[in-house]
């Protein structure tokens, strides 16, 4: 545009001085009509070439803005999906940040591209807002998520504790074997201090947290598969309620409900020790029994060093949840 401003009146004076020059050279009124000819031409032209230049920076212009839109709105699309997962799928809310960023959506909608679940984006809006400024729309989202991903933050990681404090209590109430879940848990924990507070880089760590809660729960159902089986075999009691906890158990896992799964588990484990109890006694009497005898009877030093550790890991065995480890120690 600034060549057309400076062409348009250098082409204006030379035609006046054109036309000087012929009236003196000629004495004839031949200039005279070239500039009634040609003003009117070079006029003409001047607007058709605004108007091109006019029209090509407008439509570039519309494409670098629909493309800033269409980023825009991706990104609040996927915003707007990691959040609800935190609703969703860790009980975790998200309402506020949620509502503060419908004023995203609405400034979309102004700027002619619609989210609803989908993006449409209404060309001819576009057009009509084609040289609106779409940096204040990215600055009010980078904002909104600033203000409210520390909050997140301290959610995600009251919702990491919870989880460590749930499965230390499942350790307690007897299921032994997930001391080794228990420190990676505690590991990742210590990880949270340097990550960055950025909704998709929490999302990303709440899952790994999560993926080890279930791999511990599903090691506590199989220990508790495992008691159940002792329960209707040595102590020969009616565990059929105890095996559709098992099953709710199974469903609650696979919908990532691992507060309820817990809850259960822990109920499982408790009323599995109170069955168990006189079985395990009278299990572990025979079983220290029986050693004494095996010992009386072995001649060669090295069976009756095995012997000795078998004795030592039954004495070791106190509580009636580790039955399963008792009777391993009766089969060998």
């Amino acid at each position: 545009m600034k060549g057309y401003r400076i062409f348009v009146p250098l082409a204006f004076l030379g035609l006046i001085a054109l036309g000087i020059f012929i009236l003196f050279n000629t004495g004839s009124d031949f200039a005279i009509t070239v500039i009634l000819l040609f003003i009117p031409v070079m006029i003409g032209v001047s607007f058709l070439v605004r108007y091109l230049v006019t029209v090509r920076k407008r439509s570039i212009k519309e494409r670098v803005m629909e493309r800033d839109i269409m980023r825009l709105a991706t990104r609040y699309i996927e915003q707007m999906r990691i959040l609800y997962d935190f609703e969703n799928k860790y009980a975790i809310s998200t309402r506020e940040i949620r509502n503060e960023l419908e004023k995203v959506k609405e400034a979309l909608l102004e700027l002619g591209c619609e989210v609803n679940g989908r993006l449409k984006l209404n060309k001819a809006k576009l057009r009509k807002v084609v040289f609106a400024d779409v940096e204040w729309v990215t600055k009010l989202f980078e904002g909104i998520k600033e203000r409210h991903e520390v909050v997140l933050y301290a959610r995600m990681m009251d919702k990491c504790r919870d989880y460590r404090a749930r499965i230390k209590e499942l350790e307690t109430a007897g299921y032994e074997t997930i001391r080794a879940q228990i420190e990676r848990l505690e590991s990742k924990l210590r990880e949270a201090e340097g990550i960055t507070v950025d909704s998709l880089e929490l999302s990303v760590f709440l899952n790994e947290v999560a993926s080890i809660m279930d791999e511990t729960l599903r090691i506590c159902l199989r220990d508790a598969h495992g008691l159940e089986v002792a329960g209707r075999e040595l102590a020969d009691a009616d565990t059929s309620r105890i095996r559709t906890d098992i099953k709710l158990i199974e469903h609650s896992l696979e919908h990532g409900d691992y507060e309820n799964a817990a809850n259960a588990l822990k109920s499982v484990i408790e009323r599995l020790t109170e069955l168990l109890k006189g079985a395990f006694e009278r299990y572990k009497e025979d079983m220290l029994g029986l050693t004494m005898v095996v010992l009386e009877l072995s001649m060669a030093d090295e069976a009756q060093t095995r012997v000795e550790e078998i004795r030592n890991g039954i004495v070791e065995c106190t509580v009636p949840s580790q039955i399963v480890k008792l009777r391993g120690y009766g089969e060998a």
